[in-house]
């Protein structure tokens, strides 16, 4: 079932490369809830996922001349560029600003309550999950296994 799934897909893959614009709106509807929900995974916020998916749909549109057949299936193809388009939009969008940057000697000046004030603040901009797994870890002293078993995560997940 597989292989004539993907020789469906690879006949519309030759077809947009030779510049139909039905047969790369056909690879969209059939690929892009699967780009999105794996994009999501790595993005977090749906509204960024939105816009990643169709900012890497418009990639594929000109880069698939890039695509062999022959080396990949179509699907694991589209996921690597969803991947890397993630993963870049998340190195993109890492704040580190500069103020909150302290030395060493700063640190240990700093107040108790400033410092408690600080790791809310650090705290509430992670995600939920995020959280979760930090406070596991780091506050309730759980190992990486036992933090999996009890988020009903992967290991991979929790690192």
């Amino acid at each position: 079932m597989v292989a004539i799934e993907e020789i469906a897909v690879r006949r519309l893959v030759q077809r947009a490369k030779a510049g139909d614009h039905d047969a790369m709106r056909q690879l969209y509807l059939r690929f892009a809830p699967h780009v999105h929900d794996y994009v999501k995974r790595i993005v977090v916020n749906p509204d960024d996922a939105d816009d990643l998916t169709q900012q890497i749909f418009a990639k594929v549109l000109t880069e698939l001349w890039r695509y062999e057949p022959g080396e990949a299936l179509f699907r694991a193809w589209i996921l690597r560029v969803s991947h890397n388009a993630a993963i870049d939009h998340v190195r993109r969008t890492r704040a580190f600003p500069c103020q909150e940057i302290w030395t060493q000697h700063e640190q240990a000046d700093e107040p108790p309550l400033e410092r408690r004030a600080s790791l809310r603040e650090a705290l509430a901009s992670l995600t939920a999950g995020q959280r979760d797994v930090l406070v596991l870890r780091h506050v309730v002293g759980l190992t990486p296994e036992e933090i999996a078993t009890r988020l009903g995560r992967s290991l991979r997940a929790v690192h």
